[in-house]
């Protein structure tokens, strides 16, 4: 089987670039309707910066990558790479796969490990595509490193 690259999610990284943007504007509206308590400031100023610091965060670990066309899951028939978190699974280490949800992350691919350890989880809510299709294109793969026939 050939690689098959995946990459950033152009419409989740846009809603959470409006997100915090709209986030932002709101809080410098009451910063600038409510600017002449100094209390107001003590309250608003921390918010801004926590909302900056998101904003920042989002840009440089998902917007910009999506606008460089960078790759964010690559599959291949040894290894799974999920560069967003610099993760690399080979498949001789999985024993077993599942799909699951999170409320507030979405959906994730769960890989069982031979070893015993903690499951490992990607989150396919930031990889362009269906993920029920990406989920398929796994198991696609884990079944072709151990022989099986889908």
């Amino acid at each position: 089987m050939e690689t098959k690259k995946y990459g950033y999610s152009k419409y989740q990284n846009m809603f959470a670039i409006l997100l915090t943007s709209g986030m932002l504007a709101f809080a410098i509206y009451m910063l600038i309707s409510m600017g002449s308590y100094y209390q107001v400031w003590l309250i608003i100023i921390p918010f801004i910066l926590i909302i900056l610091a998101m904003f920042a965060y989002v840009c440089k670990k998902f917007f910009f990558p999506s606008l460089r066309g960078d790759v964010a899951l690559e599959i291949d028939k040894d290894k799974i790479q999920f560069f967003i978190t610099k993760r690399i699974i080979y498949w001789r280490d999985v024993k077993d796969l599942y799909q699951s949800y999170f409320s507030n992350n979405g959906p994730y691919i769960m890989f069982k490990m031979k070893d015993g350890s903690k499951d490992i989880g990607i989150s396919t809510k930031y990889i362009m595509g269906n993920n029920k299709d990406i989920y398929n294109t796994v198991i696609d793969y884990f079944n072709s490193y151990n022989g099986f026939t889908s």
